[in-house]
């Protein structure tokens, strides 16, 4: 039977195990120097294949009044933005390799984001790279765009005058406020908008189910759509709005008046608190499902 050199290693509250199985005539050959020396090998190799969180980080602030417009572009990279009641806009990188983080730039009043060119292979299941956004609760940019098309993205709070988002599949976006709201997504993904506050939107899936909850009906023509895919929409019973509905193949279900109507192939128009603003659901095959949600 063979001996077996067992190693815990407790990481980020979870106990990780390195098994190392020895021959019987192998393990009663070293003395105890050699064991040492070898469970000190197994050790330091695992700790190289298993670098914690924040192994390298590094944090930049920057003067909001320097920065009107935010551009970031990134890959694998996983984007979180947030605010709070400081008086910088705060930049966080953490990453199990240091060649990975993204490139920082603020000239000509932008701040840029945009993803390495240090040559280093970027692999997704080895490497990492999380980046922090902060800025200030008061904050409004007059436009961001974000591009993050494998990476996770989280947007938990933020303001621009014209936002334009193209996420990946791993995503979740809340408590946007815009004047312009934009996603343009050619690739398959489903998206989850919550509390997004705009005076009109223009959002175009390709394959993928939409989820978006509005803090208020849009006070200009809005649409969404997507070719296929199911798509939820909740907007404040008190708005006043009109739907424009168009489903080739499905059916588009109004939880506001209890009716459903199959083979919206001629498009459906729903007036709500005697109309207002349109918006304009439109998919090929996928039901539409409108309803409301108190304030």
């Amino acid at each position: 039977m063979p001996h077996i050199i067992k190693l815990s290693v407790f990481k980020a509250g979870e106990k990780s195990e390195l098994i190392y199985n020895l021959k019987k005539g192998d393990y009663t050959k070293m003395n105890d120097k050699t064991k040492k020396i070898m469970m000190l090998i197994l050790v330091y190799v695992y700790c190289l294949l298993n670098l914690p969180a924040g192994a390298f980080s590094e944090t930049k602030k920057i003067d909001p009044t320097s920065v009107k417009n935010i551009e970031i572009e990134l890959l694998f990279e996983n984007l979180t933005v947030s605010t709070w009641n400081g008086n910088q806009i705060v930049v966080t990188f953490e990453s199990n390799k240091k060649g990975v983080f993204p490139q920082i730039s603020t000239e000509n009043k932008i701040l840029q984001l945009r993803k390495t060119d240090s040559g280093i292979k970027y692999d997704e299941k080895a490497s990492f790279c999380d980046i922090s956004l902060m800025l200030p609760e008061n904050y409004q940019a007059e436009k961001i765009s974000i591009k993050v098309p494998y990476g996770k993205l989280d947007i938990k709070k933020m303001n621009a005058r014209i936002v334009n988002i193209t996420p990946g599949p791993e995503n979740s976006l809340a408590n946007i406020t815009a004047d312009f709201f934009k996603i343009p997504l050619p690739d398959e993904a489903d998206v989850n908008i919550s509390n997004l506050d705009c005076n009109s939107f223009d959002i175009t899936l390709f394959v993928g189910d939409a989820n978006l909850s509005l803090a208020r009906a849009p006070e200009k023509k809005s649409k969404i759509s997507v070719k296929e895919g199911k798509l939820n929409i909740s907007i404040p019973s008190e708005s006043s709005f009109t739907i424009l509905a168009d489903s080739y193949h499905s059916k588009f279900i109004n939880n506001f008046t209890g009716k459903v109507d199959s083979w919206v192939r001629d498009t459906i128009t729903y007036k709500h608190n005697g109309g207002g603003p349109e918006i304009d659901i439109r998919n090929f095959k996928g039901d539409i499902t409108v309803g409301g949600k108190s304030k």
